[in-house]
């Protein structure tokens, strides 16, 4: 909230500023100087303050468009392009400029990230042919949360999305965005933000859609996120944002309609038709949704389904909170013995939400572990950093940061054998960011040893 406060701050100290530039002609990138326009144009100077940068994308057929939406996106590691590279099908298919941060990410202050989220959302209305009554933004997991911050100010902001990460049910005020949609994978360790929000502003819960899927804690996959998308561009032709287009709103009707058909959990198939509802309800004969939801709702797979799935986040809790709370008062042999238990999976094979849930419960415990090694490891605190690099490799033994902070770990105590193995086998689970080992303060007493750059040299 405090962020939050913060931005609204600085929002109102510029407004004049702001609102004098928004009536001179748009500040022009170099690409629209020259009346080209490359599908992805990286690391743009922003024109509110060319020292912070953004990546767009331009849909394909961009010269022949009049004015198209803006999808405004954070992403937690400042990876501007990753978003950019996976949506840009879609930003194709319905004509979407796609506009990400290249400096927001975990880790930035609250002045720095005020400052970026100011800048990108003036940049997200004087890009060229932006449609400002069509401005949205998406983010994940710590973007997410960012992205709502922007939704949540006086920016003009019609739409959000997020993703992998709840929205702060108590700071909305006044009217809300046109469409709220949280994604959520089953297996995200931060599923239940998504899944359990509630809000007494009825403005924005009948705002508000949800969608679950099969999938961990990263970007949803391309499918998902179009119904998320489709679903601001219906809504914003319910609410006269844009013209009503018969046409495409009958495609989307049959798109959101068949990626319902493909869920196989009867819960997440009847929150994706009642979605539907809320796109469509008033532009398009829902009839035959309404009927199958009634059916859907009353039939015994979906009260099964409801009173395991109660069950489940019950147990789910109570596991996250002795886990969490046992991190710093068990040993790590006791962390040895509960997480193969824990994690001894064979006998659930045929429960997918069980495993779904189990797989939550060690994102959980991982996230606290990782935030508290990080803390050992700015502190140089190597007792401390013992203890948690082994819970960390332990809880999430496939993450590649959990190998890669116990050589940084072992380095700081000089036990360079121990610290080469640990990066070796970041390095064999997929550790790639060969610059950050070169920069690593805990590597440089060896950061010339032979076989120190051999194992820099293996990652590609």
């Amino acid at each position: 909230m405090w962020l939050l406060g913060l931005f609204f701050v600085f929002i109102a100290c510029t407004s004049d500023k702001t609102k004098k530039k928004t009536e001179e002609p748009p500040v022009l990138v170099q690409e629209d100087v020259q009346n080209v326009y490359p599908l992805l144009a990286s690391r743009q100077g922003c024109a509110l303050d060319p020292n912070l940068h953004y990546s767009v994308y331009y849909p394909a057929g961009f010269d022949s468009l009049k004015q198209v939406p803006v999808l405004l996106l954070f992403d937690p590691h400042g990876d501007a392009e990753l978003p950019l590279r996976k949506y840009s099908t879609l930003a194709d298919r319905y004509g979407v400029i796609l506009l990400a941060s290249a400096d927001s990410k975990n880790g930035n202050g609250p002045e720095q990230t005020a400052a970026i989220l100011q800048a990108m959302i003036y940049q997200s209305r004087v890009i060229t042919k932006a449609d400002t009554n069509r401005l949205f933004t998406a983010g994940f997991s710590g973007g997410a949360r960012v992205a709502a911050m922007a939704a949540l100010s006086p920016s003009g902001i019609r739409g959000l999305i997020v993703c992998g990460a709840g929205i702060p049910a108590g700071s909305w005020t006044g009217v809300p965005p046109h469409a709220v949609i949280a994604l959520g994978g089953d297996r995200d360790m931060n599923l239940s933000e998504v899944r359990d929000f509630r809000t007494s502003n009825q403005g924005l819960m009948s705002r508000y859609q949800l969608i679950r899927y099969q999938g961990l804690h990263e970007w949803p996959p391309v499918n998902r996120f179009e119904q998320a998308l489709l679903a601001l561009l219906c809504v914003a032709q319910r609410d006269g944002l844009s013209k009503k287009d018969p046409a495409f709103l009958q495609q989307a009707r049959e798109t959101l309609v068949r990626s319902s058909s493909e869920m196989t959990n009867v819960l997440d198939k009847a929150e994706a038709l009642k979605n539907i509802l809320k796109c469509l309800q008033g532009m398009s004969d829902v009839d035959d949704i309404e009927t199958e939801i009634r059916h859907l709702s009353a039939s015994a797979p979906y009260r099964q389904g409801y009173t395991k799935e109660q069950l489940l986040i019950r147990e789910e809790n109570q596991k996250r909170e002795y886990y969490i709370k046992a991190l710093g008062t068990q040993d790590t042999t006791w962390w040895n013995r509960e997480m193969k238990s824990w994690r001894d999976t064979l006998r659930f094979q045929n429960e997918p939400d069980r495993l779904a849930m189990i797989a939550r419960v060690c994102g959980a415990v991982s996230l606290s572990t990782y935030m508290s090694l990080g803390r050992a490891v700015s502190a140089l605190h190597t007792e401390q950093g013992d203890y948690f690099s082994a819970i960390y490799r332990l809880v999430d033994p496939a993450n590649t940061e959990a190998w890669y902070l116990s050589a940084v770990v072992a380095a700081q105590e000089g036990r360079m054998g121990a610290s080469l193995s640990y990066l070796d086998e970041a390095i064999r689970l997929g550790f790639r960011d060969g610059e950050r080992c070169r920069r690593e303060a805990a590597f440089a007493s060896f950061r010339q040893d032979n076989k120190f750059q051999n194992l820099i040299n293996k990652i590609p």
